[in-house]
């Protein structure tokens, strides 16, 4: 079974409590494109200030992720039927079972600049070629920052912006 991949954006309200026990090493499912997200990470690792690092679908906590049931969400992404990544300011691209740390940094024009020009939509691309999702579904806010990474992706004929 295919599954679905759903792509969001990151909140700048955070919580550092860990909601679940596994994780994922996102870095080993994008070989090609790596570096140009390690390159940027590097680059806004002054702004991470978090000392224990959390899962991504733990660490976010702004409207978007109050809404959603995030142990159902971890449960469909354990059980392989959804897959859920998030386009982060300071790291780029998370999986949403990724452990990462506390940052503040937000997906101002600057930022977004900053990772279209380092490549970020090629991770994204090279994730989707991967995994091959059946489909590919975006949610973000009405901030359109987010959503240029998302749409000046390659793989546009798979994307669907929800």
């Amino acid at each position: 079974m295919r599954k679905i991949l759903i792509v969001t954006q990151c909140s700048a309200r955070k919580s550092s409590i860990e909601l679940f026990r596994e994780s994922v090493d996102f870095l080993s499912k994008i070989p090609e494109t790596r570096e140009i997200l390690l390159k940027g990470r590097r680059n806004f690792e002054k702004h991470v200030y978090g000392v224990k690092p959390v899962t991504a679908l733990s660490l976010y906590n702004g409207y978007l992720y109050r809404a959603l049931n995030k142990h159902l969400v971890y449960r469909e992404i354990l059980a392989g039927k959804i897959d859920f990544i998030i386009i982060s300011a300071a790291y780029g691209i998370v999986h949403a079972l990724e452990k990462i740390k506390e940052y503040e940094l937000r997906m101002d024009r600057e930022t977004a600049k900053y990772w279209l020009n380092t490549g970020l939509p090629k991770v994204l691309e090279e994730y989707i070629e991967k995994t091959k999702p059946k489909e590919v579904h975006g949610f973000f806010t009405k901030t359109g920052n987010y959503t240029k990474i998302y749409t000046n992706t390659n793989k546009t004929t798979n994307l669907r912006e929800t």
